[in-house]
């Protein structure tokens, strides 16, 4: 039997890397067994990856659970890791480390947090179901009218593809060694924010993000997973798209902070084009 005392032990002395703060989507989550992780939905990713789960021989299970970092052991015993339980859990939020990795949605009737709250939910679940909940959410706070060459026509607040890149990359690349924080996707009346717990890597900087440079997750297993299921790109598009989906939208560009001192990174959209040109607070 394992002694889960000195399991916490050697977390807290940083002896074991897979239960270590640095790769945190390797850490192990250690109420979670491999009963937690939905199979099903484990193959359908690897059938989205091109890999033949029906034809034999098979690898084993738990042999390609391990292989493929979403189980590790931990004092003889098999635990899912983070990236396995917010990939294939079947219900991520449920333990003390992993309740707050979420989205959280509010919609404000002015243009700051003081402003009267309108609506709010929680966008929990998958990484991938967190990013389809979030963005539903958004697109049924409602349309406006646009008239182009005298024909109506009804628009989001957003392109939705536009938010939903944001949140995927927020859930994604967010810093998950930051507990008690969610992503925010906050909406007021002018512009939109997605917020992320921590900084950018050391390597990226606001500019190389701008310029599409070739991205580096701390989340790679995370990235893989998302690029697979179809919610991101894996060549530094993400932003570009985000900005050409804008203009062509109302003719404004997305707006990125990367505040190292309060660790977070936020993308603000400008639901209205006049907005741009004044300075985000």
């Amino acid at each position: 039997m394992v002694e889960w005392q000195d399991v916490q032990r050697r977390i807290d002395a940083g002896e074991d890397r897979h239960t270590e703060y640095i790769l945190t989507e390797e850490r192990a989550v250690l109420d979670a067994p491999p009963t937690h992780i939905d199979l099903e939905a484990f193959r359908f990713y690897l059938r989205r990856l091109g890999f033949d789960t029906m034809d034999d021989p098979q690898p084993d299970s738990v042999d390609d659970l391990r292989n493929r970092d979403v189980l590790v052991e931990i004092g003889g015993e098999l635990r899912a890791t983070l990236y396995g339980i917010l990939a294939f859990g079947r219900d991520p939020q449920r333990y003390t480390r992993t309740r707050d990795f979420r989205i959280e949605c509010v919609a404000y009737m002015g243009n700051d947090r003081a402003s009267e709250v309108l609506q709010v939910a929680n966008a929990a679940g998958r990484l991938n179901e967190q990013v389809e909940r979030a963005t539903a959410w958004f697109l049924g706070l409602g349309r406006f009218e646009s008239y182009e060459n005298l024909r109506r026509e009804d628009r989001y607040l957003l392109p939705r593809r536009a938010i939903r890149e944001a949140l995927a990359n927020a859930v994604t690349h967010r810093d998950y060694a930051i507990t008690g924080s969610q992503v925010l996707l906050e909406v007021f009346d002018r512009r939109v924010d997605v917020t992320s717990p921590g900084a950018l890597p050391n390597h990226m900087t606001v500019e190389r993000v701008r310029a599409g440079a070739n991205p580096r997750s701390r989340n790679e297993s995370m990235a893989h997973f998302m690029a697979g299921m179809g919610f991101m790109e894996r060549r530094g598009r993400g932003w570009l798209i985000m900005r050409r989906e804008m203009q062509g939208f109302n003719g404004t560009e997305p707006y990125l902070v990367n505040d190292e001192r309060n660790r977070f990174v936020r993308v603000t959209f400008h639901i209205d084009s006049r907005e741009s040109e004044r300075s985000v607070g």
